[in-house]
This record gives C-alpha cells, structure tokens and sequence, in this order.
C-alpha cells in the first residue's frame, strides 16, 4: 500500500546515518525453475528467521462481485490444513518459538512467519502446508465472515481510516 511505502521510506531516512556495512549482507535474489522469486539476507547476529510468502492478490483487482474475498481467504488460509487445524497451526509456529499469520494489502496477500533459526525447515513446511493445502474449514467460516463484516462497519468510526478512504477516494 502506499501509504506504508511512504511510511517505511520515512523510517529508513530517519536512521539514514547507518552505513551499507552496518546494515549487513545485501539481499540475494533467486528465481527458481518454477518462476518463484527467493530474497535472502542472513543475519548472523539475530537467531530467528523470518519467511514471508507474497502473492500478487489483493483488494486492487478485487471488483463490486467480489469484494473482500481477498481478505476472506487470507484469514481462512491460517485456519485449517488436511494435516493441522487453526489451533495446531499456531502451536506449531509457537513451538518453534515464533508466530505464523496471514495478511492482505491492496496490491499483495502475504503468509509470514518466524521462529527460532533452527527451525527454518520446520517452518518453511508449516508456510508451503498453508499455502498449497488450505481447507478452509466450514466451522469457521461463519465467524471470519462476521468478523470482516464488523470491520467495514466499524471502518467509519476510525480517524486513520476515514482519511485514508478520503485521500484515496
């Protein structure tokens, strides 16, 4: 979005005295026989890692028909695998001493998650298993969507949001 574009560029001009070096290994790119674009940075001094799937899906190419969807199967995604329902998704992310969550933007929907270094592999299964094999379970259904629907209600009632909907407007 935007208007996080426009924030994230503030924050790094406001430490813009780092020098390239103390900002660690640049970033390496891959792009796998599949087409899947891999961007890497080791961090040796921090024991976590962090893996983020980013698809381009989002409320930009959303139409009147389909509206929210986008946001609907992002928060179903994190709700059930054939192997692990809601529940067992975030214990096993908090096992392996992080957290797992689905998000969506306007231009990008995005699974991340992060746990303790040595559990890279563990985790890179937990994020592919959510990815590919979603069940989106009919018993949760019914509350996501009341969910998402008490957002857009209360959506005018938030400062931040009515003036983002009236800039973008």
């Amino acid at each position: 979005m935007r208007t996080r574009a426009v924030i994230a560029a503030s924050a790094l001009l406001m430490v813009g005295g780092a020098s390239a070096s103390a900002q660690g290994p640049a970033v390496v790119r891959t792009r796998l026989p599949n087409g899947l674009t891999v961007l890497a940075r080791e961090n040796p001094i921090a024991p976590v890692v962090g893996i983020s799937l980013m698809v381009k899906m989002g409320t930009r190419w959303e139409t009147t028909d389909n509206a929210g969807i986008s946001n609907l199967v992002q928060l179903m995604a994190v709700r059930g695998t054939p192997t692990r329902n809601g529940t067992q998704i975030v214990e096993a992310a908090d096992a392996m001493g992080g957290s797992i969550e689905a998000t969506g933007d306007v231009d990008f929907s995005e699974i991340a998650g992060t746990a303790l270094s040595r559990h890279w592999v563990e985790l890179l299964e937990l994020v592919a298993d959510i990815a590919l094999r979603p069940t989106m379970p009919d018993g949760v259904f019914g509350s996501v969507r009341d969910f998402l629907l008490r957002q857009v209600r209360n959506r005018g009632e938030k400062p931040y949001d009515v003036a983002l909907d009236t800039l973008t407007a």
